[in-house]
């Protein structure tokens, strides 16, 4: 099922002022449609994604309308939105089978740059870095033997270079020690 962006940003715009800023900001940058999807079939520890198909961005969420609290979320998926438009590139997939895989290598480039973007509208992020580390350390205890697929190792591979440039992200953006992390 889709929805309207209205819908899915309005209470997001009424109760977080740091997600007002930055739509008003950021989303003018953005001139292609965005699709907004309930998925609730996304993989154990992501609650939302942003996809291109042909001229087309979809954002997919496993909870519809987003909770307010979950603005710095959407306006991370935006600002992807936002990246590729202004000529960023991202990589693509041949086959959906494999959009899995492109997603985890443009989350490990990206994420840095859209993060870095987003927190100057002053958004936390901490929280939900800590959030997305216990979500992915519970879904990783969920895998009964390590993967022999070079595929599936080479996605295991992004997804952990990824978590240390987070680590990284976040020791440098918000000065803690390595012991709060």
């Amino acid at each position: 099922m889709t929805y309207s962006e209205k819908y899915i940003v309005e209470n997001l715009i009424k109760y977080s002022e740091e997600f007002r800023n930055y739509y008003n900001s950021e989303r003018q940058k953005i001139q292609s449609e965005i699709i907004w999807k309930r998925d609730k079939k996304l993989r154990q520890g992501i609650n939302f994604r942003t996809t291109q198909i042909d001229d087309k961005h979809y954002i997919y969420l496993r909870n519809v309308p987003p909770s307010p609290i979950n603005a710095s979320k959407i306006a991370h998926e935006l600002q992807h939105i936002v990246h590729r438009s202004i000529g960023i590139p991202s990589v693509g997939f041949k086959e959906m089978k494999y959009d899995y895989l492109s997603s985890a290598i443009n989350s490990c480039i990206h994420d840095l740059l859209v993060n870095r973007d987003i927190i100057e509208y002053e958004f936390d992020l901490y929280d939900d870095y800590l959030e997305e580390r216990k979500e992915s350390r519970a879904a990783l205890k969920t895998i009964i033997k390590e993967p022999t697929d070079k595929l599936e190792l080479l996605h295991w591979a992004f997804n952990y270079a990824s978590s240390i440039l987070d680590y990284e992200f976040m020791l440098r953006e918000y000065d803690i020690d390595e012991d709060h992390t």
